[in-house]
């Protein structure tokens, strides 16, 4: 599970992951996206829902290029779908 959108600074945190795997290790994120196939990119102020600390919510696109950008390679999406109100939990 992904904490990469709880992150600050998305960039830093993928370059963090990217240097925490050993030759030929896979990284498998899931994690939220902005709907729609163009670059960009929700800059949220306050919360997302009812999530607080959400900095960022890119497009499955953008998300992808900024994995590229930390060093990743033959970045693949395997499956994008809707997060329905049944998986959403309270945390504590």
């Amino acid at each position: 599970m992904d904490v990469r959108y709880h992150q600050g600074s998305p960039l830093d945190h993928l370059h963090q992951l990217n240097t925490q795997l050993i030759s030929e290790d896979e990284l498998i994120l899931e994690t939220l996206i902005l709907e729609g196939n163009d670059n960009q990119v929700l800059l949220l102020e306050d919360r997302y829902v009812t999530m607080r600390n959400i900095f960022f919510i890119p497009s499955a696109r953008l998300l992808k290029n900024w994995l590229e950008k930390c060093g990743f390679v033959d970045v693949k999406i395997v499956d994008i779908c809707v997060t329905s109100n049944q998986e959403q939990r309270r945390s504590s």
